[in-house]
């Protein structure tokens, strides 16, 4: 139900523009700024140590969405994208207020006068909870709507004529709105003569029943016209739907297979580059004698690490810090439960996770390979299998004697 303020708003709004004055779009949000305000001012009460909302957050919220839906009502055709409410920030300021609470204190000698303090403190907060709302208002206004004056100057004088312009690009039938419905029972025909004398038109007071039935009768055909019409358009905006959701559907579908494709193709030339680069060398390197393997698990589906898993990972930075011989294996694996290419990315991902947070810890690149080997090594669905090992390699001196 539209708020009576709105209501009135409205009704004065035509009123000027009947007047001659032409409402703008600034005059239309200072109004609704005006009556949002005043909402605000008459929605809480001050009590002894606290204040007190007459109604719940999310029905002030709802009650102010309302108010600004309803006062751009008739506005319509000047709202490029529909107000779509005032943001969580709103609603955390307004909980906030609610939360304020005081006590009468003395501090030394002096009686502070606490219920003022709250009061003061309680008015700011509103001030703040005002500005963020004129905030909001101002920049739904300036990226949604057009401005008022011109477009209902041109209304109003294309209503003084008598001929309107056809325009061969604008629908005979506006898809978008409802149809309009002829009324029946509220037709009154009179009859009519001109005066030959000084061509004036003398209404008089009986109704010609011959030409009000074939009024009625051609409404009504009319009527039945529109209404198997608007079935019709209904129909078709259902399909409409459809192929739009079936084209993002399949559109959505093209694109994950070129994105699979590009990362392995982008995967394909680091690797190669990699190869190519003698710090990547491991060669003179042996398994790292007393260094158990370190296993990274992950949730199904999923190549995210977890808290336990960066503790896993930090005690691996840690031993990577204290003996700058140490190299690791990265090798992702993956369980059976998909299909065995999404399995290979999936375990690819894994490892270039683990080697990723390694390396933003501060691991050069140079001491890390990555390997992946999908599916290959599970036999089941065990989640167990969908983890990283990290395998310890230590570099050793070929001189050595």
């Amino acid at each position: 139900m539209k708020s009576l303020l709105s209501i009135a708003f409205i009704v004065l709004n035509f009123c000027c523009l009947a007047n001659g004055h032409l409402i703008t779009k600034d005059e239309v949000m200072n109004q609704i700024i005006s009556q949002l305000e005043d909402y605000i001012n008459q929605s809480y009460e001050m009590q002894s140590t606290s204040i007190k909302y007459h109604k719940s957050s999310k029905r002030m919220i709802k009650d102010m969405n309302q108010i600004v839906l309803d006062t751009l009502s008739p506005y319509q055709a000047y709202v490029m994208r529909d107000f779509e409410g005032f943001s969580d920030q709103i609603k955390t300021k307004i909980e906030f207020i609610a939360d304020v609470s005081w006590n009468s204190n003395k501090t030394g000698n002096v009686l502070v006068d606490a219920g003022q303090v709250g009061l003061d403190y309680v008015r700011s907060k509103m001030s703040e909870l005002k500005q963020k709302v004129r905030e909001e208002l101002l920049l739904y206004s300036n990226l949604h709507l057009k401005e008022f004056g011109q477009d209902i100057a041109k209304q109003i004088a294309k209503a003084d004529t008598t001929i309107e312009e056809f325009d061969p690009n604008q629908p005979l039938i506006p898809i978008e709105e409802e149809l309009p419905f002829m009324p029946e029972a509220d037709i009154q025909l009179q009859k009519f003569e001109i005066d030959a004398v000084d061509n004036t038109v003398n209404l008089s007071n009986t109704i010609d029943p011959d030409l009000a039935q074939r009024m009625l009768d051609l409404m009504a055909s009319n009527n039945q016209l529109i209404e198997k019409i608007s079935q019709e358009m209904s129909l078709m905006r259902v399909s409409i739907e459809e192929m739009r959701r079936e084209g993002e559907e399949r559109d959505q579908a093209m694109y994950n297979d070129l994105n699979n494709k590009y990362l392995a193709l982008r995967d394909a030339i680091t690797q190669l580059q990699n190869e190519g680069n003698p710090d990547l060398n491991f060669s003179n390197t042996q398994p790292a004698l007393n260094k158990g393997n370190v296993e990274i698990k992950f949730n199904y589906g999923s190549v995210y690490l977890t808290a336990q898993n960066k503790v896993l990972l930090n005690e691996v930075f840690s031993e990577m810090l204290r003996n700058n011989s140490y190299k690791l294996i990265i090798t992702g694996f993956a369980d059976r439960s998909g299909n065995k290419e999404q399995n290979i990315l999936l375990s690819q991902k894994r490892a270039k996770a683990v080697k990723y947070h390694l390396r933003q810890m501060g691991i050069s690149e140079n001491r890390m390979v990555v390997n992946y080997l999908g599916d290959s090594g599970s036999a089941s669905t065990n989640p167990d299998d969908r983890k990283v090992v990290i395998e310890w390699l230590e570099e050793v001196d070929v001189f050595q004697k």
